[in-house]
Formats: C-alpha cells, sequence, structure tokens
C-alpha cells in the first residue's frame, strides 16, 4: 500500500481512454492530461448542480434533431430553444441572452 494516499488508481476503459487522450492532444494545452481531465470533471459535477438548482423552473417537453423544448413553470409557456448557425435562439427571447439558453446550453442532453 503505497503511503502518499493523495492519489489513486482508475481503472477505464482502454478505447476510450486512448480516444480521450487523442483528442485532448489536439488541444496543445499547458497542462497533464491528468489535471485537464479531472478540471473537465469537476466542470461536469458543477454543470449538474446547476442544471439539478434550475430544473425545478422547468419541465422538459422534447428532445429532437431541431432543438431542446421546455415548459417554464412560471410562465406556462413552451420554450423552445434551437439553433440558427452557431448561435442558439430562444422563442421568447430571440436572440438576446436569457435563462432559457443558459438552461438548454448547460443541458447534457442538448446537443447543439
Amino acid at each position: 500500500m503505497p503511503r502518499d494516499r493523495s492519489y489513486s488508481n482508475m481503472t477505464v476503459n482502454r478505447d476510450d481512454y486512448e480516444w480521450l487522450r487523442k483528442e485532448y492532444d489536439k488541444f496543445k494545452l499547458d497542462e497533464t492530461f491528468n489535471t485537464w481531465i479531472m478540471k473537465v470533471a469537476f466542470s461536469a459535477i458543477e454543470r449538474q448542480r446547476f442544471i439539478d438548482n434550475i430544473s425545478d423552473k422547468y419541465v422538459m417537453a422534447q428532445l429532437d434533431g431541431e432543438g431542446f423544448a421546455f415548459l417554464d413553470k412560471a410562465s406556462r409557456e413552451l420554450i423552445q430553444i434551437s439553433l440558427s448557425g452557431k448561435n442558439l435562439v430562444c422563442s421568447v427571447h430571440k436572440s438576446k441572452p436569457c435563462d432559457h439558453k443558459i438552461f438548454a446550453s448547460m443541458h447534457p442532453k442538448f446537443i447543439g
């Protein structure tokens, strides 16, 4: 048993690891793969916390190839988020920044 318990070995699927490593190498970052992958994991946890915190305001309605739709509980409006080129468009706020677009873009099931 190692004396330094501040590190752990983690078993992962080799194909997944090799794909992630290859994608990471394309970024040419100034940090190690392990440091970067931990930052990504921490970020994913924070993103999920945000989604869990804000999701009580919305009810999921639809996920499809055309965008993302959900019901705003407060206004009882069906909100649709779609892509127009590289921009997100909200059915209520159009191209202006809004919580609806933040919610959709942070949601793990939204693929823009």
